[in-house]
């Protein structure tokens, strides 16, 4: 065998000794932060941004039967309802359902 094949034969060798170490198999932890707690709407409505994950650059809050009963914001709610259309059977009437609108950016 030539030098240069018996390199590449080690190279190949040790790279393949190293693979399990690198590559080790560790079982996943998934932390139930909320196993156990129930929330009540009540206590939902309470603190909602509690609820936005952490990290927000920027917290817009709306008051959504203001932002319905403006012109501007029924051409929203008529654009979001053309690109986004729920079924009657969701149940869901954002001028009804809606009384305040948190939105985050990350």
């Amino acid at each position: 065998m030539s030098a240069r094949f018996c390199r590449k034969l080690l190279l190949v060798a040790a790279l393949a000794s190293a693979l399990p170490f690198s590559c080790a198999k560790k079982q996943e932890v998934i932390a139930q932060t909320a196993s156990g707690k129930e929330l009540t709407a009540a206590d939902i409505d309470r603190d909602p941004l509690a609820l936005l994950p952490a990290g927000a650059v920027g917290v817009l809050y709306l008051d959504a039967p203001k932002l319905f009963n403006s012109e501007f914001g029924t051409k929203v709610l008529n654009l979001s309802q053309q690109q986004m259309p729920l079924p009657p059977s969701a149940g869901f009437e954002p001028r009804r359902d809606l009384s305040k609108l948190y939105v985050a950016t990350y």
